[in-house]
């Protein structure tokens, strides 16, 4: 049983690690914005998506270093031009989890934000 959960555990890890087709979306003084091109799924006209921020730079602010990145699902509904994020996942430039938060769905127009309009534009087209 022990051999299963771990084979199941790894396949699912590996799976999650060879989103390598990170496109970049925009910048800002804090670092770079990404969009996994792997995982990207339409349905109808909500998208589906991760994206990832990466620290160009140690930020005390942000408590992150150099590299560090953060993980974030994302929903972008193109005709209401909103987004809700389901999840953020913090990580240790290494790949090293430091921190997993479930969001509770909450619409924000993307016209409120650079950044999530950016990611709008590059989803929704």
């Amino acid at each position: 049983m022990k051999k299963i959960i771990l084979i199941c555990i790894t396949t699912m890890l590996s799976q999650y690690a060879l989103a390598e087709n990170w496109k970049l979306i925009t910048k800002d003084q804090d670092g770079s914005f990404y969009l996994d091109t792997d995982r990207l799924v339409k349905k109808g006209k909500t998208v589906d998506y991760w994206a990832k921020f990466v620290a160009d730079a140690d930020n005390e602010e942000l408590k992150m270093k150099k590299g560090d990145y953060i993980l974030s699902h994302n929903l972008d509904h193109c005709v209401e031009r909103t987004t809700d994020i389901t999840l953020v996942e913090d990580y240790l430039k290494n790949g090293q989890l430091i921190n997993s938060t479930e969001q509770d769905p909450e619409p924000s127009s993307v016209d409120d934000d650079e950044i999530n309009l950016a990611f709008f534009k590059a989803v929704c087209k």
